[in-house]
């Protein structure tokens, strides 16, 4: 949706403060502060801010590394920001013990999943690859830029989790996302 800017209101409108906008599909009231700003009602989506990863990273640390991000700017401080992530992963020795996928704010963890090739069972070859879901509704009351990351983790150093790739062969496989929606508070 297009940015739309309201310069005046007119002076027949019973509340001064408040704008009709339409849409095909009806209309949306939007209400405007003394400063012009625009806030919508309470669960509204504001923006969203979306990122394909197409690359490939990974880890052998046992402290959660950074994969891949958005970063996003929220019109008000109470807002929530909706952080959701499908992850490409393939995660090294099926005994190894689990590996972590998780979603963080800056340095700040939010979530994170046990991520482990399971489907390999003994004598695995570190090339199934499988999908992780996340999702987290943020409350960071700020609107100053955020960044949201996704990132990954290993139980013990020295074994790999790896994002869009296989492991044993190298190959590239598919892409991962993340997405960021402003939800109005």
């Amino acid at each position: 949706m297009p940015d739309i800017t309201i310069s005046q209101l007119q002076s027949n409108t019973p509340n001064k403060n408040t704008a009709v906008i339409p849409y095909s599909d009806g209309s949306t009231t939007y209400k405007t502060s003394p400063s012009g700003m625009v806030a919508a009602s309470p669960g509204s989506l504001l923006q969203t801010k979306f990122f394909h990863f197409t690359g490939t990273n990974s880890t052998t640390s046992s402290s959660y590394q950074n994969m891949y991000g958005s970063e996003i700017t929220p019109i008000s401080v109470n807002s929530k920001i909706l952080i959701s992530a499908s992850v490409l992963v393939c995660a090294e020795s099926w005994n190894s013990g689990p590996h972590f996928i998780g979603l963080r704010r800056g340095d700040t963890e939010l979530t994170y999943q046990r991520a482990n090739n399971w489907a390999g069972g003994p004598g695995d070859t570190n090339n199934n690859t499988f999908n992780v879901a996340l999702q987290f509704l943020d409350s960071p009351s700020t609107t100053s830029i955020l960044s949201y990351y996704v990132s990954a983790k290993t139980i013990s150093s020295g074994y790999t989790i790896a994002i869009n790739r296989q492991i044993g062969t190298g190959a590239q496989l598919g892409y991962s996302t993340i997405t960021a929606m402003e939800i109005a508070g």
